[in-house]
């Protein structure tokens, strides 16, 4: 599912898109804006996070129904604080059918000579 207004929203908001995910949902990405990301995940974590830079990446595991998902209650499985190149994601079409979800993007990414 694809929230535009998720993009700039504040970490309740955040807490609450997870919680009503559909049961069917297996699988949850959720990209943002700080400081609500990193609020939200260090709710979730319990962890403190320092230099939750741009670009950062955090992975959670949740072995709980998503309208059980609550603080200090996620595994943190992986974390990079920074992708060390400029990306820019354009979705160029997004559909929902019952067993998958199509999105099709262009991403660019753009670095220095090595």
């Amino acid at each position: 599912m694809y929230l535009n207004d998720l993009y700039q929203s504040g970490d309740s908001e955040l807490l609450d898109t997870i919680k009503s995910a559909d049961e069917k949902v297996k699988n949850l990405a959720i990209i943002g804006h700080n400081p609500s990301l990193q609020n939200t995940l260090e709710l979730l974590t319990g962890e403190k996070f320092k230099d939750f830079q741009t670009s950062a990446i955090a992975c959670l595991q949740i072995n709980l129904e998503w309208e059980k998902v609550a603080t200090n209650k996620t595994k943190l499985i992986y974390f990079k604080k920074e992708i060390p190149y400029s990306v820019e994601v354009t979705t160029e079409s997004f559909e929902e059918e019952p067993n998958i979800i199509k999105i099709r993007s262009i991403i660019m990414v753009e670095r220095s000579s090595q």
